[in-house]
Formats: structure tokens, C-alpha cells, sequence
């Protein structure tokens, strides 16, 4: 019996290893081959993303693991019943099978991730939110779908794009789309009757509608100090989506002076994070240009929040406003799997709300 629980648990996590335990090459071999799979697992996740069904590409993906797994335990055990019918090796021809099946697995291993970072660049990618420059929209450790080709661009998306400026030079960011080709943008710091500052957006003549609302966030929702943060409810068209106001300006408005309109060329955009006062973005490095976005935003398909920044109140008290680069809680994995808190609420969301008209 730990023999076999030795090679299931090889199987699910090095797969084909576990066939090794009772020598089963053949089968070793058939599952080396295994990553092939990719090539329809990406295309029906390709072609269902345009249906617009976030909770289908979940249920794919689940329902894809669930097949794989279940043949791997369902074919390891076969191999553990007819491994007395499989002649015994000498230690000798052993080792010489393990070399030749290893040297066979690393060929195969880097024709997959080969097959893999190809089917990723024209299909479905997966990303996370590593930063908190879109909260609270996008919030850092959700994992998302990007459509990597054949996509439209509207007015309150998110898509991913690469910028070649100093020490971000090809790395790759997600912002929402706030102009869109012909329009013109003027952004100016306003303060609001309620006393506090905030970027305020006026497109093509007219100012989106931006609303100050009530913070709905607990420290479950968002990883990040809220003293000091209004929460404001913004709109383009009938997209709605909140946004984070503070004083605290992180980046200079290197490329907009504020107060200061544009109009954006043919295969321009204008990009912003919904982190207004914490976000490098079109406001310091200008439009982006439409050969460097390279994929539109989906859903979020799995969210946890791990409380780096909101473990413990007394300790946070003191911390300045988006004060993201220090760390005020226990870093070990133990400490922060058992506060942490999975976002279930957040699993299938866009990006944005619908207005609905009636």
C-alpha cells in the first residue's frame, strides 16, 4: 500500500515518475506524451472566452484537472496490478532504464513548456496581480484570464501591455482603458467638498461622473492600509467601477501636466490604474501605443488575500498611506496560510459593472 500511495503521490506531483516505482515504462512513456493535451485544453479555452462566460472557462479548467487527475490515480493503480507480470530487472538494467526514461523526460520537458508558452501567446494566458495599482479592482494574488489575440478595445477594460521605459523594459502591466483613439483626455487634482484630493477626469469636453461613496472594504477585501483613502465611484458609458483617492502622489505626472488636454492619435490609448494615487501610468509615460497591448483582461478566477499589510491594526496605525514596500507582519508561510482568506465573492469578475438601462 505505500507503494502505491508513493507512486500516486509521484504521478500527481512529477508526473510520469510514479510509473518508475513498478517499472511500468510503457506507461511512463504514454504519460511523457501527456502535454499534447495542451493543444485542445487552450483552444476550447480560446474559443469559449469569446461566449464572455467567466464561470465556463473556470469550469473548463476544473473539469480538465478533475479528467487529468483521475486518470493518473485510475492508471497507477492498473500499473500497481500488473506489476508481477512485468519481468524483474537486474539493479543494473534499473539504473540504465532511469537514465534513458530522465534523458527522454527533459527532451519532452522543455517540448512542453516550449508547446506551453507558444499556445499562451496566441490563446488564453494566466496572469496575477503582483502590485496594488488597480485596487480595488484588481487586488494583488487574484489570478485572471487574458485573451492574447483577436480582441476589441472599449472604455473601461482592462488589457495588459509592455512598456520599454528605464527599469520597466519589458515588463508586462494591466491598466484600465480610460481613452480610446480621438479622444481627448484633460486630467487635473481636484479637492472635493469633503476635503479630500483626487484626479479629476474629463473626456472628450465632458467630466466622468465620479461619486464619493461609503468604504464598502474590510481588511478581508483589500491588503492595504485604508486610512486616509476615498473610495469613489466612477463611470465611462455604462461601465461602473470604484477607485482609490488619497494625498499621497508615488509617481510624478511626468508626461500629463495636470490641467493640460490631448487628443490621442489614431492607435493611441490612455491607460490609468483605479489606484489613482499609486499607479505608474499613462499619466508618467503617456498613451500607449496599440502594437503594445498584448492582451485584453477576462476574469478573475481565483483570489486570496494572504494580510502582508493588514494582519494586525495596532501595528498598521502607524504605517503612512500605501506604504507597500515594508512589510509590518510575519512573512512565514505558516503565519500568513492562517490568516489568509480566499475571496470566493470574487471569483468570475470583469473588471467592471454594467449599467443596465430599464
Amino acid at each position: 500500500m505505500r507503494k502505491k500511495i508513493l507512486s500516486i503521490m509521484l504521478n500527481l506531483l512529477a508526473l510520469p515518475y510514479g510509473f518508475v516505482v513498478y517499472n511500468d515504462f510503457k506507461m511512463f512513456l504514454l504519460f511523457s506524451f501527456a502535454f499534447l493535451l495542451l493543444i485542445p485544453y487552450y483552444l476550447i479555452l480560446y474559443f469559449v472566452s469569446f461566449l464572455e462566460i467567466p464561470f465556463l472557462l473556470i469550469f473548463i479548467q476544473f473539469f480538465s484537472f478533475v479528467i487529468l487527475f483521475s486518470l493518473v490515480i485510475y492508471y497507477t493503480i492498473q500499473s500497481a496490478r500488473t506489476y508481477p507480470l512485468r519481468p524483474t530487472l537486474t539493479s543494473f538494467g534499473k539504473v540504465a532504464n532511469f537514465f534513458i526514461l530522465t534523458s527522454i523526460s527533459l527532451v519532452l520537458y522543455f517540448a512542453e513548456d516550449y508547446l506551453r508558452s507558444h499556445l499562451r501567446l496566441y490563446t488564453i494566458d494566466v496572469r496575477s496581480i503582483v502590485s496594488g495599482s488597480s485596487e480595488p479592482s484588481l487586488r494583488k494574488l487574484e489570478y485572471f484570464y487574458l485573451r492574447r489575440t483577436e480582441f476589441d478595445i472599449k472604455h473601461g477594460d482592462f488589457v495588459g501591455f509592455r512598456t520599454e521605459l528605464g527599469d520597466n523594459e519589458g515588463r508586462e502591466f494591466i491598466k484600465r482603458v480610460v481613452a480610446i483613439p480621438g479622444d481627448t483626455i484633460e486630467v487635473k487634482t481636484k479637492t472635493h467638498p469633503e476635503g479630500f484630493n483626487y484626479l479629476q477626469i474629463r473626456l472628450n469636453g465632458e467630466d466622468l461622473k465620479q461619486n464619493p461613496i461609503l468604504n464598502p472594504y474590510s481588511k478581508d477585501d483589500i491588503d492595504l492600509n485604508m486610512s486616509g483613502i476615498t473610495v469613489m465611484r466612477e463611470q465611462i458609458g455604462n461601465v461602473v467601477y470604484n477607485t482609490f483617492n488619497g494625498k499621497n502622489e508615488k509617481y510624478q505626472n511626468l508626461f500629463l501636466n495636470l490641467g493640460k488636454e490631448i487628443k490621442l492619435k489614431e492607435n493611441e490609448y490612455f491607460l490609468m490604474g483605479d489606484n489613482r494615487n499609486d499607479s505608474y501610468d499613462s499619466l508618467s509615460f503617456g498613451p500607449v501605443k496599440r502594437e503594445s497591448i498584448t492582451a485584453k483582461f477576462l476574469s478573475v478566477y481565483f483570489s486570496v488575500n494572504l494580510k502582508d499589510f493588514t494582519c494586525d491594526a495596532s501595528v498598521l496605525s502607524e504605517k503612512p498611506i500605501f506604504s507597500l514596500d515594508e512589510n509590518p507582519c510575519p512573512s512565514d508561510w505558516i503565519s500568513r496560510l492562517q490568516r489568509s482568506k480566499i475571496r470566493l465573492n470574487r471569483i468570475g469578475y470583469k473588471g467592471f459593472e454594467e449599467m443596465t438601462s430599464h
